[in-house]
């Protein structure tokens, strides 16, 4: 009688423990996002005043509707901002709500005018407000790209490699960063001629069914 007690609890445990494997919550799944650039007014340097420092411009995933093409335009050499800062006002920079882990590449395609030079594209994770010098976190991605010289819109497209090592638990952050000569630029955004955006690859968080 007591061997076939423990044999039955043996048993229990082993049913239990596969009911348990049965309801455990499936791996996430790599998802696609792309996320369009937008703006309040026609020029982001005035929706981010950077006396006040202001907050990034918002990106989501609806793409732009209207007509009117919007500018940001940079500051180079002539302004000097201190390249080690995220989320400066004195950067072009768009925020979106997100949680997860980055994989695989960034795109970022744009539209720009530019007397010629380089841009630095960077996302930053969990950044909302200007962090600079000793509390700069550095980006999760990056890449230079030279620039287009011309007075009309250009179309310019970016791909880098992110790193998954670490996970954004709140929001993804895309800043643009001028080069460091004396050139003139404004990225355009934000309209149906111009429909700026960065797409990426996340896992989501586990339990969760989007990123």
């Amino acid at each position: 009688m007591r061997r076939t007690t423990v044999l039955l609890a043996a048993a229990a445990v082993l049913v239990a423990g596969a009911g348990h494997a049965a309801t455990a919550a499936p791996a996430p799944k790599p998802q696609k996002k792309t996320f369009y650039l937008h703006g309040s007014t026609p020029f982001g340097n005035l929706d981010r005043n950077p006396v006040d420092a202001g907050t990034p411009l918002a990106m989501d995933t609806k793409k732009p509707t209207g007509t009117q093409d919007k500018y940001y335009g940079t500051y180079g050499a002539v302004a000097s901002p201190n390249s080690q800062c995220a989320g400066s006002p004195f950067y072009p920079g768009w925020s979106a709500p997100l949680g997860g882990k980055l994989v695989g590449k960034a795109t970022v395609t744009f539209w720009a005018v530019s007397s010629g030079g380089n841009a630095k594209f960077q996302l930053f994770n969990d950044v909302t407000e200007s962090a600079c010098n000793e509390a700069y976190p550095g980006p999760i991605g990056e890449a230079t790209v030279a620039l287009p010289s011309g007075p009309s819109p250009q179309k310019v497209t970016v791909t880098f490699p992110v790193s998954s090592k670490l996970k954004v638990v709140s929001t993804l952050l895309l800043q643009i960063q001028s080069g460091a000569g004396p050139e003139l630029e404004a990225v355009v955004y934000d309209s149906t001629a111009s429909p700026a955006s960065l797409s990426i690859t996340c896992l989501p968080k586990t339990g969760k069914k989007a990123c």
